[in-house]
C-alpha cells in the first residue's frame, strides 16, 4: 500500500478503486515530434497529453504493479531527490531540445 501525502487521499483512492475497479488502467499518450539521437537527445517537442494517468504510463511493472521509490515526485517539493523508476520509459532521455509541452485539452473543455 502507498503511503499517501495526505490521509485525505486515501479517500479518493478508495473512490476510484470502488468505481474503476482493480482492473482499470489509464492511458497517457506521450508524442515525439522530432528524432532522438545516438546520444539520447530528442530534437523536437516531447507532448505528454494529460488525460487522467496517476502513474504517467510509466510504473507499470510486467506483472501489472505499479513501481514506486520512497524517494518519489510525492515529495519533490519539499528538497527531498527525486527518484526515477526503472521502467520509467523516458528515463534514458538525457535531453529535450525544446520545452516540453502539456496537452491540456481535457481539463480545459
Amino acid at each position: 500500500m502507498f503511503v499517501p501525502a495526505s490521509t485525505t487521499k486515501l479517500f479518493t483512492e478508495a473512490s476510484a478503486l470502488d468505481t474503476l475497479g482493480a482492473d482499470y488502467r489509464f492511458q497517457t499518450p506521450v508524442y515525439a515530434k522530432g528524432d532522438v539521437d545516438s546520444s539520447g537527445h530528442l530534437k523536437g517537442d516531447l507532448i505528454l497529453v494529460a488525460s487522467g494517468d496517476l502513474t504517467m504510463g510509466g510504473r507499470t511493472t510486467t506483472d501489472g504493479k505499479i513501481a514506486y521509490s520512497n524517494g518519489d515526485h510525492t515529495y519533490a517539493n519539499y528538497g527531498f531527490e527525486t527518484i526515477l523508476t526503472p521502467t520509467d520509459p523516458l528515463a534514458g532521455l538525457k535531453e529535450l531540445a525544446r520545452q516540453n509541452t502539456w496537452w491540456q485539452r481535457h481539463y480545459y473543455t
